[in-house]
Formats: C-alpha cells, sequence, structure tokens
C-alpha cells in the first residue's frame, strides 16, 4: 500500500479530511462508491478494505 496522508485520500475521494478520518476510524460510514474511491487512492482492492482479517475497513 502506498504512504499517503489522510488529506491526500480525501482529496482523490472528493470527500473532507473529517470525513475521511471518521470512515478510517470506523465512526462514520461511506457509500460503496466513495469505499471504491478509497481503494483506488490508497492502491488496494474494495475487497481487501473490508477484508475482517486486514486492519483497514470501511
Amino acid at each position: 500500500m502506498k504512504k499517503i496522508s489522510q488529506a491526500d485520500v480525501a482529496d482523490k475521494c472528493d470527500i473532507s479530511t473529517s470525513a475521511y478520518g471518521q470512515i478510517e476510524r470506523r465512526a462514520g460510514k461511506c457509500t460503496f462508491e466513495t469505499l471504491h474511491k478509497i481503494a483506488n487512492a490508497l492502491g488496494v482492492s474494495v475487497s481487501y478494505l473490508v477484508d475482517i482479517d486486514n486492519e483497514i475497513k470501511c
């Protein structure tokens, strides 16, 4: 996975840094479209993000 800041991911996903932070902390919800944008920004698959064995979840 690429090293990228929350602000960079949020910018690539057209969401606020605050909203992305909430998604990353599992304090906020996101649409499948946003999940797909996050996966693309991070250079991973959507299935990687939602896999319960991985640390990054949405």
